[in-house]
């Protein structure tokens, strides 16, 4: 497991760098959901614990919905822009008090699995607020900077 970094820490304001094709990922991706169970998170990004790099996962024990995604892209957006509560485990006190941000209602990302193998991972509602919560880390962006009044 590996500590996560709080804003303002410098890694998580800067876009992440591309992951070099066939890079050996497993054992980063393996801290990434040891770190984010260990957290009761369901989504993670590798500037979180300290990788500046372009990778992503999620896991939803509820339902198994379960991703990794290597040097993602954004493929389509669909539906209207929802307002949804959010927390951040590297936002301090998001958690225990959310964040309201807007987020698409559907997303399709496309990337890479751990095995280089090309992959897009959809989500609607919940999981697309997961899918672009996770891919604002790799912009250098956190959901303090999205947060709306209502």
């Amino acid at each position: 497991m590996k500590p996560i970094l709080t804003v303002p820490h410098p890694i998580l304001l800067r876009p992440a760098k591309p992951v070099p094709r066939g890079m050996k990922c497993h054992q980063l991706i393996a801290e990434m959901f040891e770190t984010m169970y260990a957290n009761n998170g369901m989504g993670l990004a590798a500037p979180q614990i300290g990788e500046p790099l372009r990778i992503i996962v999620g896991h939803s024990k509820r339902d198994g919905w379960k991703w990794t995604l290597i040097n993602p892209t954004i493929k389509r957006t669909r539906g209207r822009m929802k307002s949804r509560e959010e927390g951040c485990l590297s936002v301090a006190g998001s958690i225990a008090e959310t964040i309201k941000v807007k987020r698409w209602s559907h997303i399709s990302v496309r990337g890479f699995d751990e095995n280089w193998e090309q992959v897009t991972v959809s989500g609607t509602h919940w999981q697309a607020a997961c899918l672009q919560h996770e891919f604002d880390h790799i912009e250098g962006l956190t959901i303090a900077r999205f947060a709306i009044d209502e």
